[in-house]
């Protein structure tokens, strides 16, 4: 195995360097598409975001391969990151696969409605989709009087009003 370690090594560095360069590349290729109208800058800066995400992940990743077989050769402790890395590829694809919808999307679609802001939701458009909405509702019981029974422990008994 010696023999052959200096191919895992290059392997390896390899890895690491090409996940930066494509992550870099596609940040300045994307840098320079800004187009100062600010519904394009924001889908710009999204794809940015994206890309710099995954590509930080793949390439900690193979940067975990390369060192833990630079410490432990012999351990194989680099094969289980290593099978894992091949999953973090996909799931960037994947992921990239599903943005795109969302990405061209116009606030004319439908809405999905998520916690987040102040006013617990938020919309975010998605075309050919029904409503969806996702949250919590509270409601709020109150005794005849008008006090709010929701801060009442259920289970230390009810209260009854005459």
């Amino acid at each position: 195995m010696n023999k052959m370690s200096w191919l895992l090594y290059l392997g390896f560095a390899a890895d690491v360097i090409a996940d930066v360069l494509i992550a870099v590349s596609l940040c300045t290729i994307l840098l320079r598409s800004k187009t100062g109208i600010k519904s394009t800058d924001s889908k710009v800066s999204f794809i940015m975001a994206f890309t710099v995400n995954t590509g930080l992940l793949t390439s900690i990743c193979a940067l975990a391969c390369l060192i833990t077989y630079a410490i432990w050769p012999q351990r194989f402790i680099f094969l289980g990151i290593y099978f894992a890395q091949s999953k973090l590829y996909v799931n960037a694809l994947l992921g990239s696969l599903n943005a795109r919808g969302n990405i061209g999307q116009s606030q004319a679609g439908t809405t999905m409605i998520v916690p987040g802001t102040s006013l617990g939701t938020r919309s975010i458009a998605f075309n050919d989709l029904d409503l969806i909405e996702i949250g919590t509702t509270v409601e709020r019981k109150t005794f005849s009087d008008g006090r709010d029974l929701s801060h009442h422990d259920s289970s230390a008994g009810s209260e009854t009003n005459h």
